[in-house]
C-alpha cells in the first residue's frame, strides 16, 4: 500500500480537435504500476474534484489514477475521451503496458462500460451506480419524477420513443455482446436515483453473451452518492475496497 503523499498534477489532453482537462495522481513508488481511468458523473462536462474520492483511493492502493472530463454534456463521445486518456497513459514509461482499467460513477460508469466495448485494449471496467438500460430507466422516471424525466430527456436529446436510436447507441446494455473484459458492477441497494436493477440487468446481459468474468457487488443501505451509510461506515471506502480487490485479481491473472 502507498502513503497519502500523492504526486498530483493537472494536465490538458489535446488531439488537435478536442482539449480535455485531466488530473493524474501517481502512486508513491518508482516501479511501473497499472492505471485506472476515472470518469465522473453528471450531465455536463464533468468535474475533476467530484471523482477525487475515488482517484486518491486507487492511488493509495498503488495505481496511477487519471481522472478525466468530457468534451460535452452529451455522453455520445465519452468513449473517444477515454481513448484519448488511454493513449496518454500508454505513452508513459511508469505505467505497466496492457494494464489500464476504467472506472466510472453514474454517467461515468455507463460510459466506462461502453468504452470497454469500443476499446478492447482496456483491461477491465468498473461501474458504480450507473444506468445501463436508458430506455427503461428514463421511461421509468416519468411517472414519479416528471421534472427529472424532462431533465434526462433534454440531456439525451429527446424522449426515449422519439430518440430511440440515440438511447440504444449510448446505453451499455446494447453493447453487452462486445464487452469481453472482466466487469464489476457496484451498486447501492438503496439507490433510488438509479435503481440497482440496472446493474443486475447489465450483468445478466454480459453473462448471456458469454462474459463469465462479469460480477456484481451490491452494498446494503448505500445510496447513489456513496455518502455515509446507516451502518456508520464511510461509503467511499465501501465502493473502492471491492473495486481494488477486483483489479488485483484481474491484473494478477
Amino acid at each position: 500500500m502507498c502513503s497519502d503523499r500523492f504526486r498530483t498534477t493537472d494536465h490538458t489532453l489535446n488531439d488537435g480537435a478536442v482539449t480535455l482537462a485531466v488530473r493524474h495522481i501517481a502512486p508513491e513508488r518508482a516501479a511501473r504500476a497499472p492505471a485506472v481511468i476515472l470518469m465522473p458523473g453528471g450531465i455536463s462536462t464533468g468535474l475533476l474534484d467530484s471523482i477525487d474520492w475515488a482517484a486518491t483511493r486507487f492511488a493509495r492502493a498503488g495505481y496511477h489514477a487519471l481522472s478525466i472530463t468530457y468534451r460535452g454534456g452529451s455522453p455520445e463521445h465519452d468513449p473517444a475521451d477515454v481513448r484519448l486518456a488511454f493513449d496518454w497513459l500508454a505513452m508513459r514509461s511508469d505505467v505497466e503496458p496492457g494494464k489500464v482499467a476504467v472506472f466510472g460513477m453514474s454517467r461515468g460508469g455507463m460510459s466506462a462500460l461502453r468504452s470497454a466495448a469500443l476499446i478492447p485494449e482496456l483491461s477491465a471496467a468498473i461501474s458504480f451506480g450507473s444506468p445501463t438500460d436508458l430506455l427503461q430507466h428514463v421511461r421509468g422516471v416519468a411517472p414519479y419524477a416528471p421534472g427529472r424525466y424532462a431533465l434526462l430527456c433534454q440531456w439525451l436529446g429527446g424522449a426515449p420513443d422519439e430518440h430511440r436510436a440515440f438511447y440504444e447507441d449510448v446505453q451499455p446494455i446494447s453493447h453487452a455482446a462486445r464487452i469481453h473484459q472482466p466487469v464489476l458492477g457496484i451498486h447501492g441497494q438503496f439507490d433510488m436515483h438509479v435503481p440497482p436493477e440496472q446493474t443486475l440487468w447489465m450483468n445478466e446481459a454480459l453473462r448471456r453473451h458469454g462474459n463469465t468474468r462479469a460480477d456484481v457487488h451490491l452494498i446494503p443501505f448505500m445510496n447513489h452518492y456513496a455518502d455515509v451509510t446507516p451502518t456508520y461506515q464511510f461509503g467511499f471506502d465501501l465502493v473502492i475496497d471491492p473495486a481494488v480487490a477486483f483489479l488485483e485479481r484481474v491484473f494478477a491473472g
